[in-house]
């Protein structure tokens, strides 16, 4: 999970749209593949 967020620090996203993408989507896929 570490590595997935250094990268994306990297490529310049904002703390808000790292938010979204590890708070929202990432629940969101999860919750899909362990149902």
């Amino acid at each position: 999970m570490f590595d997935l967020t250094e990268g994306l620090i990297r490529r310049g996203y904002t703390d808000a749209e790292i938010h979204g993408i590890l708070g929202g989507n990432f629940r969101r896929v999860l919750g899909k593949i362990w149902s």
